[in-house]
């Protein structure tokens, strides 16, 4: 999974939890992981096996980064993501 992928799959997430109401706090923890993503020159997914590699990035947030971003590169989705979405249609569609 390429940068621009993850970022936009954090991106869609913090939008969905926000569309949702969620804790402000999660939300900005994905917008700030997003914008880490976007701006780091190295492919993340190379990082995502190296202990501590991703906490290492400098405004990640420990569960963006450990979490959804390792998620992201093994599977291709997130659990939080398909949570998000299903509870985002429910209540909003």
């Amino acid at each position: 999974m390429t940068n621009a992928e993850l970022r936009a799959r954090c991106s869609r997430i913090g939008t969905m939890l926000e569309i949702d109401g969620a804790n402000p706090f999660r939300v900005r923890a994905y917008s700030e992981g997003a914008r880490v993503v976007e701006n780091h020159g190295e492919p993340l997914a190379a990082l995502a096996d190296e202990p501590g590699a991703l906490e290492a990035l400098p405004g990640a947030s420990a569960r963006t980064s450990r979490g959804t971003i390792r998620e992201l590169v093994a599977t291709g989705h997130t659990r939080g993501h398909g949570r998000a979405a299903e509870e985002v249609s429910r209540t909003r569609w």
